[in-house]
């Protein structure tokens, strides 16, 4: 998934962090670290001691409640000449809702946010940056079809018929918490669900929902804590993607937006 670049953004737009929210079409400089056709990521981090100064962040809300993009590390600059813009894109991803980023693209865009560490010179945006969902949880009748995936939840929330956005296949599933049982007598299954991710690409995990239900295939997988009684799984997890990393020349237009998948994260 690769940002696109655009010539058609200004200034007071950029930093006031309005922009339109769409799908990446993969057609910029942008390499995900979990796709092994793309090329290695750029090291875009400069040495501690080449960063001249902390760009001043521009009014917008540091905090979200929900899924949001995380800027891991940002930097603009040249050479030995670099600045620190962290917290400045992470304010401009939030201006933007969380969990889109679509900026410059106009002249001097990138120094009238940034500021100039080398004048007269080209410079480059070079961030990493990753995307976190909010916890969520779900609770199974024992022996129940278990369907923990991006497509599969992003089904129920959208509708069977309506086609997974492309950057869902950037998710991995995390386990929280994972107990299986009735009231106090529970067993923590959470290495044993984390397992069953595992084998199954981490990506999500589908079990159990055989023809007859209950039939015994829960306390096959988890042991029976409660013998003869009704139990039940209970869940708790968040979506989570990989650190990728994003390149662009100065000014050329940075485009990413996972929007689209908010109904699941």
């Amino acid at each position: 998934m690769k940002p696109t670049f655009h010539a058609h953004l200004n200034v007071s737009d950029l930093i006031l962090g309005v922009a339109a929210m769409s799908r990446c079409d993969h057609g910029c400089s942008h390499q995900c670290h979990h796709r092994a056709r793309h090329r290695p990521a750029r090291h875009c981090a400069p040495p501690p001691c080449a960063v001249v100064h902390v760009a001043a962040p521009p009014p917008a809300p540091m905090t979200t409640t929900g899924a949001y993009i995380r800027i891991v590390r940002a930097s603009y600059g040249a050479g030995g000449h670099w600045l620190d813009v962290t917290d400045v894109l992470q304010r401009l991803v939030m201006g933007q809702g969380g969990l889109s980023l679509n900026a410059f693209g106009s002249r001097r865009s990138m120094n009238a946010l940034f500021g100039d560490p080398i004048y007269g010179k080209a410079k480059r945006l070079e961030f990493t940056y990753e995307v976190v969902g909010q916890p969520k949880s779900l609770t199974l009748s024992e022996d129940r079809k278990l369907s923990l995936t991006m497509a599969d939840m992003y089904h129920q929330s959208v509708g069977a018929h309506v086609a997974v956005p492309q950057e869902a296949a950037h998710f991995s599933l995390v386990l929280l918490q994972s107990s299986y049982g009735i009231g106090e007598c529970r067993y923590d299954v959470a290495s044993v669900l984390g397992n069953m991710a595992a084998q199954q690409g981490g990506r999500g995990v589908t079990a159990f929902g055989y023809f007859f239900s209950p039939n015994g295939c829960m306390n096959k997988a988890f042991g029976d804590p409660a013998p003869g009684m009704d139990k039940d799984l209970r869940v708790s997890y968040i979506w989570r993607t990989p650190v990728m990393s994003c390149s662009a020349a100065e000014d050329q237009q940075v485009h990413l937006s996972y929007a689209a998948l908010s109904p699941c994260l």
